[in-house]
C-alpha cells in the first residue's frame, strides 16, 4: 500500500492528518521546483501560482521551442523519484504552453495558458499541450 494512503489509515487524529498532507505536499512541491529549475535557462523565470501550479515565463524563445522548452520540464518531473516517509513517490504534471503576442495582454496570456493546461489534464495528464 502506497505511503500516503497508509498513513492516510493511521492517522484518525485530525490534527495530525493536515500536518501530514502539508509535509508530503510541500515536499513535492519542492522537488518539483527543483526539477523546473534544472530544466531552465538563466533567463528564464518560474513561480510558484497558487497551490500547486506554477507560471513559467521563457523569454525571447522561439514558439516551437517552448513547447520542446515544455517536454524538457515534463519529462524532468516525470523521471523524479520524491523520498517520503521511506517510500519513493513519483509524480507528474501538465503543462499548457501560451504564446506571447502584441495584442494579447498579461491576463489574457496567463488566461490561455491555463486553458491549454486544463486540455492537457482532460486529454489524460502528465502532458504538453500547446495552444501556438
Amino acid at each position: 500500500m502506497p505511503v500516503f494512503w497508509r498513513r492516510a489509515a493511521e492517522l484518525s487524529n485530525p490534527t495530525t492528518w493536515p500536518r501530514f498532507i502539508h509535509t508530503l505536499l510541500y515536499t513535492s512541491i519542492k522537488a518539483v521546483a527543483l526539477s523546473m529549475k534544472a530544466s531552465l535557462r538563466r533567463e528564464d523565470l518560474c513561480a510558484r501560482w497558487g497551490g500547486e501550479e506554477f507560471l513559467i515565463c521563457l523569454p525571447s524563445i522561439e514558439p516551437q521551442s517552448a513547447a520542446v522548452a515544455a517536454e524538457k520540464i515534463r519529462s524532468g518531473v516525470e523521471s523524479l523519484i520524491i523520498e517520503y516517509d521511506g517510500e519513493k513517490l513519483s509524480t507528474s504534471i501538465s503543462i499548457g504552453v501560451a504564446h506571447y503576442r502584441a495584442e494579447v495582454d498579461l491576463d489574457a496570456l496567463i488566461r490561455d495558458a491555463d486553458q491549454a493546461m486544463i486540455a492537457a489534464k482532460r486529454a489524460g495528464k502528465n502532458r504538453v499541450v500547446d495552444v501556438g
